[in-house]
């Protein structure tokens, strides 16, 4: 049975259930693994401890298991997640309960459907055909994120659909040769997943295309994702955040490699 998408501060969220108990979950695809709040954890056997790599910052975290987790009538047990501060993101100011962020280890589990016009996320088929009009494109999933090719500015890149980011991101690396297709249009402040907060340079584009559909007037912050390629051993050339996914239905299949926009 399909969730409401709930919008709130380019943010994702959707229902779910921690045992008895429910709530929100923040929807991240560009996270690997799961994470709950520090608040739910308390009643989690411990695990260990994992390092973690944000945009800006890297640092350590606990991990726990949290039991059964209920999912667009999935049920996930044995899972091990990470532990994040109640306040990361503001989480726990928000009018509704967020348990936990999910990522790729859960909301890829099967097919992921996320139709932002309805505002429905759910799961389905593995053998699921093409939606009518739908553009299908290749992606690789080998790094346990979607990562897919788009074009910007004239080159083709190399991007990761992440759901967790409200703005998109260019590499740093790539700007000064798209330097001509791209305008600063100033600067905003922005949390990465290890808690670090940066004023970081935001652009502008008309020429971001998937597949053969233009995305016009996209924004996205410049910021270094050096460090990050270098831990992951990775190319990492645009993050594709929810403001180049609105207003269309995605389709993420790890299952069938590839990512449907329509």
């Amino acid at each position: 049975m399909s969730g409401t998408l709930v919008f709130d501060e380019g943010r994702l969220f959707a229902p779910m259930s921690l045992g008895q108990i429910r709530g929100y979950a923040h929807v991240d695809t560009g996270a690997i693994h799961s994470s709950i709040l520090q608040t739910y954890a308390a009643q989690c056997a411990a695990v260990g401890m994992r390092e973690i790599h944000g945009a800006l910052a890297k640092t350590s975290v606990a991990q726990v298991c949290p039991g059964e987790v209920l999912f667009l009538d999935e049920i996930f047990r044995n899972l091990v997640v990470d532990v994040q501060p109640d306040s990361q993101g503001g989480l726990n100011t928000l009018p509704f309960s967020v348990m936990m962020a999910l990522g790729c280890d859960i909301l890829l589990a099967k097919p992921l459907l996320l139709d932002f016009r309805s505002k429905q996320i759910d799961y389905l088929p593995e053998n699921i055909v093409n939606a009518s009009g739908a553009l299908r494109l290749p992606a690789d999933f080998s790094l346990g994120l979607p990562v897919f090719h788009i074009s910007l500015g004239g080159r083709q890149i190399k991007a990761v659909f992440d759901t967790g980011g409200g703005l998109s991101v260019l590499n740093q690396r790539l700007l000064s040769d798209l330097q001509s297709g791209v305008v600063e249009e100033g600067a905003i402040e922005v949390e990465d997943a290890t808690g670090v907060r940066q004023a970081i340079p935001i652009f502008g584009s008309s020429g971001l295309i998937v597949g053969d559909r233009l995305l016009s007037n996209c924004q996205f912050l410049v910021i270094d994702l050096s460090a990050t390629e270098q831990e992951k051993d990775v190319q990492i050339d645009f993050v594709f955040g929810l403001n180049a996914m609105a207003d269309r239905r995605w389709v993420v299949s790890r299952q069938g490699a590839f990512i449907e926009m329509a």
